[in-house]
């Protein structure tokens, strides 16, 4: 299928790839000229999409030069499954929109779009993006037809105050901001409220059945949100193009049950941060008690990161417990989405838990 586009100069076609293999080779040209990463990665991150998703493949388009023929951008729309109370949610994602440079202008980017839209209309309930700060990217969501419907914040907590402050102050100075940061360490640390017994914490390098248990026990919730079993977190995290997650697992020392999970990163440009990507947690709707934060916050602090730093988007007061240890706000993105169920979209916009999981993979 190819569909022309008249008010932009030159025209531009959308068309589809002739078989799996022309479509992995013009995706991984396109990514290479606008997405950091080897065409290993871009080959493996393409591989997840469509050979390993659990969900099924995603909608794939093409930009064409109407005259050259040649593809100029890509996108996909990438199934998931999520839960809004016991409905069950059919998802899709905008992923991995790449437009060469000579061609990233609005037109284009909306005719992209709106070909992935009419793809979705009757396979997924709803639709979202996030434009990771993009300027453009937010007003082609907005012609596309999709609105805020959510904000995604950073927040972070600071574990090892003298290398923060050293950062902040003269070179001279720099022993005495260690000085100065071993002490408000040390008042931060007693501050904690929750017990440092009663409870294991460890690593674990894969997903396994307590993740399951923890899912089953805990809810959904009313916001909506992914399905994080086994399933969903080894296939978005464990055999993912860059599989660099670690959990902590918390569990109760005494009885073994398992907690809460807390899946991280860490960003070689920024070594010493340990990156939330994800959790959930036995509490309601995946809620972690102060309890489990301020243990998840010990943990890393015996391994020697200096800060912790979480991307979410959760209903009011799902931030509470994080904000009690100290985590503080440290920047937004917002979060685009529409309904394509009619149904659905009656009930208005719901709440939103979404971290680093729901990204474009």
């Amino acid at each position: 299928m190819r569909v022309e586009c008249a008010v932009a100069e030159p025209h531009y076609l959308i068309g589809e790839a002739d078989g799996i293999a022309e479509a992995r080779n013009a995706t991984i040209q396109a990514w290479r000229d606008n997405l950091s990463g080897p065409d290993d990665v871009h080959g493996q991150r393409f591989d997840a999409l469509f050979d390993r998703s659990p969900f099924g493949e995603p909608a794939l388009r093409f930009l064409e030069d109407g005259r050259s023929r040649r593809k100029v951008g890509v996108a996909l729309l990438a199934p998931r499954v999520m839960s809004l109370g016991d409905d069950r949610i059919r998802v899709g994602v905008v992923s991995h929109l790449a437009i060469d440079a000579e061609h990233r202008s609005l037109g284009p980017a909306v005719m992209l779009l709106e070909a992935l839209l009419a793809d979705g209309k009757h396979r997924f309930d709803f639709i979202y993006g996030l434009p990771r700060n993009s300027e453009g990217a937010d007003a082609a969501l907005k012609r596309a037809g999709l609105r805020p419907v959510g904000v995604m914040e950073r927040h972070v907590k600071v574990l090892r105050h003298g290398r923060y402050l050293a950062r902040r102050m003269p070179a001279l100075l720099a022993p005495l901001a260690q000085l100065a940061g071993w002490a408000v360490d040390l008042v931060d640390s007693m501050r904690e409220t929750s017990s440092r017994s009663g409870l294991k914490v460890e690593w674990t390098h894969a997903a396994d059945g307590r993740m399951d248990e923890i899912w089953a026990r805990s809810g959904p919730g009313m916001a909506l949100t992914a399905t994080r079993d086994t399933r969903m977190l080894g296939w978005r995290f464990d055999r993912s193009a860059d599989p660099s997650t670690r959990y902590v697992m918390v569990s109760d020392a005494r009885s073994g049950d398992a907690l809460a999970w807390f899946a991280c990163e860490v960003d070689p440009k920024w070594p010493h941060t340990l990156d939330v990507q994800d959790f959930w947690s036995a509490d309601s709707g995946g809620r972690p008690a102060l309890e489990l934060v301020e243990a998840l916050v010990r943990h890393a602090r015996s391994e020697g990161y200096s800060a912790i730093s979480i991307h979410v988007c959760v209903p009011d007061g799902g931030m509470d417990s994080w904000r009690l240890a100290g985590f503080v706000e440290r920047g937004k993105q917002r979060i685009f989405g529409r309904w394509l169920n009619r149904e659905l979209s009656t009930a208005g916009s719901p709440d939103l838990h979404f971290t680093n999981i729901d990204l474009d993979g």
